[in-house]
């Protein structure tokens, strides 16, 4: 993605909105433990010049346009994290119970004798 000149002046304008998304639409950024306040910045930063990219004007006021389209995609990466977060979950759990099963399977119901 490359910018012009003019898109990159405007995007410089607008990096607050990037903070102002972050302050009023994620709830203490960064201590999610899925996405640091940077990495949320950094797809916010992202989605800003796409936004710059993608905008007609006419529309819509550009601040608007972008704040939405910044908003979206942090709600989406963080979406996306937090299922992927809870489907490696579900893995674990399920290879934990067949693990244990195994194990009962190969020793049966007897208990093992622990070594001191």
């Amino acid at each position: 993605m490359t910018l012009t000149v003019e898109q990159q002046r405007i995007v410089e304008e607008n990096l607050g909105l990037v903070r102002a998304v972050l302050s009023r639409c994620v709830s203490s950024p960064g201590s999610t433990g899925i996405y640091s306040y940077d990495d949320l910045f950094q797809i916010g930063c992202i989605a800003l010049c796409e936004a710059v990219i993608e905008y007609q004007p006419g529309r819509a006021v550009f601040s608007t346009y972008a704040f939405a389209a910044i908003r979206n995609r942090i709600y989406n990466a963080l979406a996306c994290a937090t299922y992927r977060r809870k489907r490696e979950k579900q893995t674990l759990r399920k290879h934990t119970s067949f693990a244990k099963s195994s194990v009962k399977l190969r020793i049966g119901s007897k208990a093992l004798p622990v070594k001191a």
